[in-house]
């Protein structure tokens, strides 16, 4: 009886650790989530208040991040309203949300999912509303998303979507269904996607 509980545990914590996995296992990610730790991006029925976090993970970089740069397109439809757009403490964007060439006052160390920022929106209606990541508007690396290394702000590195592509969603607000990855398997996107 003892090894069927004891089997019984080790299932549940195996099973409660691969729960919490991030969605995306790539290196130099970027998304957006509706958690900090990256491992929901798609939701259904949502009605009231919410926040969406916009992440960097699982960074190739150890020293972590001292800077960023994205643009997430997104439209909210009427009987939906956005309350905006924070940054963390000691973040200074000189462009304008959402588009985001953003400096840090002290680098952010590793970890597997850095908060970027935080985006509220009210949601009281039923569309669907889908959110891309992209190149900033004056990219410093044409084409994608990057992020400054945190001990050389010099040493930029590009960030890839968590979608695969910066023309598939990388969050969904009552899609159905998800829309977010990529289903032609011809498309990075969707050979990313069958392993997910």
């Amino acid at each position: 009886m003892r090894k069927w509980i004891a089997l019984i545990c080790l299932v549940s914590l195996a099973t409660a650790g691969s729960a919490l996995a991030q969605v995306d296992p790539d290196p130099d990610g970027i998304g957006l989530y509706y958690d900090t730790a990256g491992t929901e991006y798609c939701r259904t029925g949502v009605n009231g208040s919410m926040s969406l976090y916009l992440l960097a993970t699982n960074l190739s970089e150890p020293s972590g991040l001292s800077g960023w740069e994205a643009h997430v397109t997104y439209t909210v439809p009427t009987g939906c309203y956005e309350t905006g757009w924070t940054l963390p403490a000691g973040s200074l964007n000189v462009s304008a949300a959402p588009d985001f060439v953003v400096g840090l006052g002290e680098p952010v160390p590793y970890s597997p999912a850095i908060l970027l920022a935080t985006y509220g929106i009210l949601v009281f209606c039923t569309d669907c509303i889908e959110f891309l990541v992209g190149p900033c508007n004056t990219p410093s690396i044409p084409g994608v998303p990057v992020y400054a290394a945190g001990d050389d702000p010099g040493l930029l590195r590009p960030l890839q979507q968590s979608s695969g592509s910066p023309d598939l969603p990388v969050l969904n607000i009552n899609c159905d269904p998800c829309t977010v990855l990529g289903n032609e398997t011809s498309t990075f996107g969707g050979v990313k996607s069958m392993y997910r």
